[in-house]
């Protein structure tokens, strides 16, 4: 780029390893603006960048809350957090928005084991249903609706750790969940490549949002956003720890350009 602001805009894009067509992308935006003369200013230069790359995210539509309860179903692949993650997003309901919230628990292979989501249950005093089948994780849901529940929080995780819940099976249980909302979780210290060919295996049955783990394990957030743009879905909440109920953000557009630039990160 001739333009010294430019150049400096695709700089602290490709330093942050954005991926450069990517870069390219949000520089040939800014060079549509009214850019300032002279030598470029590294804060402006963080501004502008960060409210280009702030429209290439998509905001998470407004819920509504008319809806009784609210449905929330974590998927993903095994080892990125859901259950530790579903435990902040139940803890953080009830104990910071004082809702009356209820889990449930898929488990297609009707072990008896305590798992973790249980000790987080007790721990939290939350009542945990255990559904073995799409009929009964129907009858759980009708079970805390008659309770008044504001928010039932469904964990996909099975029980066997070797074995997640298979596509096909995950869609049955789905299918008597109209209106839920179906977060998928994905671990930001995956490839970029590879998170896209998850994302692509779950999109099968219809996710609406993304959940991002493991941010403060993550040594460069910027290689993910091809990803993420080609996801097109809202992230929802991004978690940096393993603390329950602490270590978990609600996300929007701003905290993910945050992230790449590593401004006021988490």
């Amino acid at each position: 780029h001739s333009n010294p602001f430019l150049r400096e805009c695709h700089d602290a894009l490709v330093q942050r390893e954005v991926d450069p067509r990517v870069a390219d992308l949000i520089v040939g935006e800014i060079s549509q603006l009214r850019l300032p003369s002279g030598f470029p200013d590294p804060s402006r230069v963080r501004a502008v960048v960060r409210s280009q790359l702030t429209k290439l995210f998509v905001p998470s539509p407004p819920f509504d809350e008319r809806k009784k309860p609210r449905l929330i179903v974590l998927v993903g692949p095994t080892g990125v957090g859901k259950t530790t993650t579903i435990a902040k997003l139940a803890a953080k309901a009830k104990l910071g928005e004082r809702r009356r919230v209820g889990l449930i628990t898929l488990d297609t292979f009707r072990i008896a084991a305590v798992d973790q989501l249980e000790k987080y249950a007790e721990i939290i005093g939350l009542p945990l249903i255990v559904a073995t089948s799409p009929a009964e994780l129907e009858v759980a849901v009708d079970e805390f609706r008659a309770k008044d529940v504001d928010v039932v929080f469904i964990d996909s995780a099975g029980r066997s750790h070797r074995d997640e819940l298979k596509m096909a099976e995950l869609r049955e249980f789905l299918a008597v969940l109209p209106g839920a909302e179906v977060h998928l979780v994905l671990s930001t210290t995956t490839h970029g490549k590879t998170i896209l060919s998850i994302a692509n295996r779950f999109s099968g049955i219809g996710f609406h949002k993304v959940i991002l783990t493991k941010v403060d394990e993550t040594i460069s957030f910027g290689s993910l956003v091809n990803a993420l743009i080609s996801i097109g879905r809202p992230v929802s909440f991004v978690t940096d720890g393993q603390n329950v109920p602490d270590d978990i953000v609600a996300s929007d557009p701003e905290r993910l350009a945050d992230l790449v630039l590593k401004v006021n990160a988490l």
